[in-house]
């Protein structure tokens, strides 16, 4: 009998072990979170209804997003070069956390072909700017200043003022040297070009940096409206241009007349962000495998280890 139990034994385990098989509810596989949804990050950002400003959650596609930075190395305004000695290391740093998770970095220089015609980052952005020239850029003119009154009544400002230069009479538009230049970013010569090399890239989204929101920027923000493009400024790396002796009886402070316009933006073209809940927010995805390599100003490429 021992035998016989010995014997049947393993035929009574497969049987069981089958039946248990083919009893038993499917095992439900884990979710696989697709590329285009790991790429994808929330944050906070700010928008203005007319009359006061009000908190959004905003969803921010990185495989759609174009970062752009206007940023000279000095300028004739007399607020641009303190702002730019503030400013510059932090652009320099969101924009070398940004290219880790594959974000294309789009700068601007009119001078761009005069110094580095034939540099790589040149002849991608006119590539991308070809393949973005839609007749409806081509045919429209931005007129940012014409916009001026709307968001401070009385405001009327040009680009230069004669008597007001504080490092001399003109500008120096080359790229400024704080600021590290991939191998893989674009350059644009002007507004226009800008715009169209978002397109060309396939962007839905623009992540702004620089100087000056009411001025050059928004000639920028003018045409990408004109494609519908989403834009986004950064508020405490991004400042307008403003000359107390000139604008005082329409906005006394600084502070103030950049409220104005980024309160102006945020009801026309689009929203606010700061760059703490941008850098806390790219924490909720893993960066690209592939390193960042730099190929200008070298000395200021790899400044925060912390997180290359």
């Amino acid at each position: 009998m021992a035998d016989c139990l010995f014997l049947i034994l393993p035929f009574i385990v497969v049987v069981s072990w089958v039946t248990f098989l083919i009893t038993c509810p499917p095992i439900k596989k884990k979710q696989v979170i697709t590329e285009p949804l790991s790429r994808i990050i929330e944050i906070e950002a700010e928008k203005f209804n007319g009359t006061s400003t009000y908190k959004i959650k905003r969803k921010i596609n990185l495989s759609e997003t174009v970062a752009y930075v206007d940023m000279w190395r000095s300028h004739w305004c007399t607020y641009y070069n303190d702002r730019e000695f503030f400013f510059t290391p932090r652009i320099n740093e969101m924009l070398q956390r940004l290219r880790q998770f594959d974000v294309p970095v789009v700068t601007i220089s009119s001078v761009v072909d005069y110094f580095l015609p034939s540099s790589t980052q040149r002849r991608k952005g006119l590539k991308a700017i070809e393949k973005g020239r839609l007749p409806i850029l081509e045919e429209y003119e931005a007129r940012q200043m014409a916009y001026h009154h709307e968001y401070i009544p009385g405001f009327d400002d040009i680009c230069m003022y004669d008597g007001l230069e504080r490092y001399g009479p003109t500008r120096d538009n080359r790229f400024t040297p704080t600021i590290a230049l991939s191998d893989k970013d674009y350059f644009s010569a002007n507004f226009r070009e800008s715009a169209e090399c978002f397109v060309g890239l396939g962007a839905k989204t623009v992540i702004v940096f620089g100087q000056h929101t009411n001025m050059c920027l928004m000639a920028v923000f003018l045409y990408c409206q004109q494609v519908r493009l989403d834009l986004i400024i950064v508020r405490d790396l991004t400042d307008g241009c403003w000359v107390y002796p000139l604008q005082k009886e329409h906005v006394n402070t600084h502070t103030k007349s950049n409220v104005a316009t980024n309160n102006y933006f945020d009801q026309k073209f689009g929203c606010s962000i700061l760059s703490f809940d941008l850098y806390r927010s790219l924490r909720q995805i893993s960066p690209s495998v592939e390193k960042p390599k730099y190929q200008y100003f070298l000395k200021t490429a790899h400044m925060f280890k912390n997180f290359l």
